[in-house]
């Protein structure tokens, strides 16, 4: 899992509301983009999903190397 990577996770039910807003609406060009108001990273967000699941596994978290790595560490 690459961990450090962060996310803003949105609930379903937000993504499709604003997708079904844009398809209706004029062409805009670029729209603006869509977050949650919690920032996690994929281990959190992982740890969660097995939570949920009352899974237990370990979660290993695996560096992304060079310039897109650097990229996410710097957010």
């Amino acid at each position: 899992m690459p961990g450090s990577i962060s996310l803003q996770p949105v609930e379903s039910g937000e993504v499709a509301e604003r997708l079904a807003q844009l398809a209706t609406a004029a062409p805009v060009g670029m729209v603006e983009e869509l977050g949650g108001p919690e920032v996690l990273t994929t281990s959190e967000l992982a740890q969660a999903w097995l939570t949920r699941r009352a899974m237990r596994r370990r979660i290993v978290g695996v560096p992304i190397p060079g310039r897109p790595g650097r990229g996410f560490r710097a957010g």
